[in-house]
């Protein structure tokens, strides 16, 4: 029998945005590897932040308990302590990335994952962001537009609000964003032409000008970072692609402040002919606009996820484990998760 070819496979890091209550605790309970890892981020946020994001796995509160909602401030190092630690319970499980790919704050853990930064570091953009949020400097407001960029940008052209398009997820999907002010006049417009649109829950406008006044606590945060060239390729929607800049303290505060162009990063890695993607996230994000990118582009991919909300944590990812390892031609292993 001929042995088919080892499937490439891509790690994919979503932003914030889709964190819900009991995300995680399932695998902190019973993955050993994920706990360890939680505990080792806890302890670098608590250095920087002075809290725990411990706590919320701990606690029996459900979604109609204290817990129903985050804090703006702790969702960032939330998320990113989250995809760190399934990252480590995956390789525990045999399934490593060949390339990973990172949206937004989702680049912090890709840049781990490759190897790029240590834990330390990774976690460093994510608190740089949770103590700008918590200053409440740089507030604003985000809306995704289901509209074809050059469209959008037509409209951007010809608006008397200064608006900015901070991320292209794919060919008909934008998210722009501006201050309060600049948003609350433009919806109108978006009314009246029947564009439609969706409100981003956050106060801040990511991504643009708007958040300018972050930098100096941002750098500051950032100091001492040492990034080093990672083991495998790293993708970033900032750059439009493979990242082959040096992952400092500047190539951070662009990640936050410039526009994220996700579809041309995956596009990138659809020419390079990766077509098995994970998701790294709480909830599936980004699976759409990969679908979308690579129907357009005229290729077949294999989309798999690791947390959905309101799902046991081990039930999409055993799942993904083991597509993964019939792809791979990974042996199975005994320490799934029962």
């Amino acid at each position: 029998m001929v042995s088919m070819p080892k499937q490439p496979l891509v790690f994919v890091f979503a932003p914030r945005g889709l964190q819900w209550p009991g995300m995680g605790k399932q695998l902190f309970r019973e993955s050993k590897v994920f706990q360890d890892t939680l505990m080792n981020c806890d302890k670098i946020i608590r250095e920087i932040l002075g809290w725990s994001l411990i706590t919320r796995y701990q606690s029996t509160e459900t979604e109609n308990g204290l817990e129903a909602s985050f804090p703006e401030d702790h969702i960032e190092p939330e998320i990113t302590a989250l995809q760190i630690s399934l990252v480590e319970h995956l390789r525990s499980e045999g399934i490593v990335p060949d390339a990973v790919v990172g949206l937004s704050g989702g680049e912090c853990p890709a840049a781990y994952t490759a190897n790029g930064l240590n834990l330390s570091d990774a976690l460093k953009p994510a608190c740089a962001i949770s103590l700008a949020v918590r200053n409440r400097k740089g507030t604003g407001k985000m809306l995704l537009l289901i509209l074809p960029l050059p469209q959008v940008e037509s409209l951007i052209r010809h608006s008397k609000q200064t608006v900015y398009i901070t991320a292209v997820y794919s060919s008909n999907v934008c998210i722009i964003a501006g201050t309060e002010q600049s948003i609350e006049e433009i919806i109108p417009f978006f009314e009246a032409e029947k564009i439609k649109y969706y409100p981003i829950p956050s106060a801040f406008a990511y991504h643009s000008p708007v958040i300018d006044c972050w930098k100096e606590l941002f750098f500051k945060t950032l100091e001492g970072l040492s990034p080093q060239a990672p083991a495998i390729p790293i993708y970033s929607a900032m750059t439009k692609g493979i990242c082959s800049r040096p992952q400092d303290a500047f190539y951070w505060w662009d990640m936050i402040r410039q526009p994220a162009y996700f579809n041309e990063a995956i596009t990138e890695l659809l020419k390079k002919g990766y077509s098995t993607f994970l998701e790294i996230s709480p909830h599936q994000t980004l699976s759409n606009s990969i679908q979308q990118t690579a129907m357009e582009y005229g290729k077949t991919v294999t989309l798999l996820q690791t947390l959905q909300k309101e799902e046991q944590d081990n039930k999409l990812m055993n799942q993904s484990i083991n597509t993964i390892r019939s792809l791979q031609q990974i042996p199975l292993l005994t320490t799934q998760l029962l």
